[in-house]
């Protein structure tokens, strides 16, 4: 003989008896999922911002270095034109 199986699996049911136990339950559940998701979602978005402000923080420090590579460079060049200049002064005098 060949058991009748139910018009609704019995995880449905068992849910369905469940959310009709505990309303209250599931309210604060709800809630409670809903603030920790917008906590969450917080948290990513200021994460995202410190990564950015972190990107810039270095793109403009290798700005800075690049800029006092310059800086070193045209003063060594200014430098030895200086040190030629009086080399070649102090070779006329003599």
């Amino acid at each position: 003989m060949v058991s009748k199986l139910p018009a609704v699996p019995e995880t449905i049911l068992k849910r369905r008896k469940w959310q009709a136990e505990n309303p209250d339950l599931r309210a604060k559940k709800a809630v409670k999922s809903k603030v920790v998701f917008k906590i969450k979602k917080v948290i990513v978005n200021v994460f995202q911002i410190f990564t950015v402000q972190a990107a810039r923080k270095a793109k403009r420090a290798d700005i800075v270095k690049h800029g006092k590579k310059f800086a070193k460079e045209y003063q060594d060049q200014e430098n030895d034109e200086t040190r030629y200049t009086s080399f070649r002064c102090h070779l006329a005098e003599n």
